[in-house]
């Protein structure tokens, strides 16, 4: 059977069948009775399932789990307001389980994505603490929206008359885990895409061959305008407004490109990392006290790495590479400018011996900007 022929028969025995069943049978027999039966189904499966694999599948333990929960709260009965928040409390106890899931070394969004993903090598991507990040994200994020969606119906069940509260319930419900859903589609596709960057480069580094970095070419104008943008977003996302729409610019970029001073990392087909060295430098420069006024120094210029690949070394290779290319121009130190308000952009640098020599302005900027050195 194919993996998608079982992901839907899962489907059907642990949620369709017993749900039909139960609507089935209700008018012949009493609720209790008919919720026996179709919890029946899922235990069967789960039962096989436990025989086949010698573990408990987890989305048939969920949903066994909200049958036996149902079957208990209808056999306490109650009064009508009860009645009304009954499927509340089952999502809110849903939304507890995902969230204690994350007190355990794997939450529950694991056992639930390797069940329906199939992928053989699913499980080993355990061993990324990105990966880690991603699941313990999405199991928050889904137990923190069914307990909200429980509150609020609950709220509104006695808040609001019975009529008001039928109208109204299913609009809740459908709503948040709309948003969940979409959310959880959306985050899917960008953290996939993520991972795969971050396997790339560590089988680069496996193999000793890591993304080299080569001279830009001017039908490399797009794909570094490209990177530059997709920087500048997830650093204001940060609240870091280093750069913006006006810069760096088409007209920068492309003089870069023609003077042969723009470097980068391919990846397929992007870029994923940038720098440029040359000798030009900002007018401003010139008052700052710089150590090096009688040799011939060099600029670095919009160093820039892509957001999967942050953290991962590739802005120190970067500069490396810079300093090294400086050394090949004929530069005896190299200088550069950084906003004060990137934290990461003045530890890298920090770090790898560049020294402040003083501060500098440029327009529509509200912080100033580091000017640093470093000799050769």
């Amino acid at each position: 059977m194919s993996k998608r022929a079982q992901v839907i028969l899962t489907l059907l025995l642990n949620g369709v069948v017993p749900w039909a069943l139960y609507v089935w049978l209700q008018p012949y027999m009493s609720s209790l009775a008919a919720l026996s039966v179709a919890t029946l189904v899922p235990l069967a499966e789960n039962l096989l399932y436990l025989a086949k694999h010698r573990k408990l599948d987890a989305f048939g333990s969920l949903m066994l789990f909200t049958f036996i929960l149902t079957f208990v709260l209808v056999l306490l009965g109650g009064s009508e307001k009860i009645l009304l928040v009954r499927e509340s409390l089952i999502t809110a106890s849903v939304g507890l389980v995902f969230l204690g899931s994350l007190l355990f070394r794997r939450p529950l969004m694991f056992y639930l994505a390797e069940r329906f993903v199939g992928q053989s090598q699913f499980a080993a991507n355990w061993n990324y603490v990105y990966f880690r990040f991603v699941m313990r994200l999405m199991t928050f994020v889904w137990g923190l929206v069914l307990t909200a969606e429980a509150a609020v119906r609950v709220t509104m069940a006695f808040e609001l008359s019975t009529e008001h509260y039928l109208a109204l319930s299913n609009f809740v419900l459908y709503g948040f885990i709309g948003a969940a859903v979409l959310w959880t589609v959306v985050y899917r596709k960008h953290s996939v895409g993520k991972l795969n960057a971050i396997k790339s480069a560590e089988r680069g580094d496996k193999r000793g061959k890591p993304m080299q970095i080569e001279k830009l070419v001017p039908e490399d104008k797009r794909r570094l305008l490209k990177l530059y943008r997709t920087v500048t977003a997830d650093l204001r996302k940060d609240g870091v407004k280093q750069w913006d729409l006006f810069y760096p610019n088409g007209f920068v970029v492309k003089k870069d490109l023609l003077r042969g001073t723009a470097f980068g990392i391919r990846d397929g087909g992007r870029i994923v990392a940038a720098v440029v060295v040359d000798r030009e430098m900002s007018d401003l420069y010139g008052p700052l006290d710089w150590e090096d006024r009688e040799g011939t120094p060099a600029c670095i210029h919009r160093l820039a790495v892509h957001p999967e690949l942050q953290g991962r070394g590739v802005g120190k290779r970067l500069l490396a590479f810079a300093e090294n290319e400086a050394r090949e121009i004929g530069g005896t130190s190299i200088r550069l400018d950084v906003f004060s308000g990137n934290p990461g952009a003045l530890s890298l640098y920090g770090k790898n011996g560049y020294r402040e020599v003083g501060r500098v302005r440029y327009p529509m900027r509200k912080l100033p900007y580091f000017c640093m050195e470093k000799r050769l």
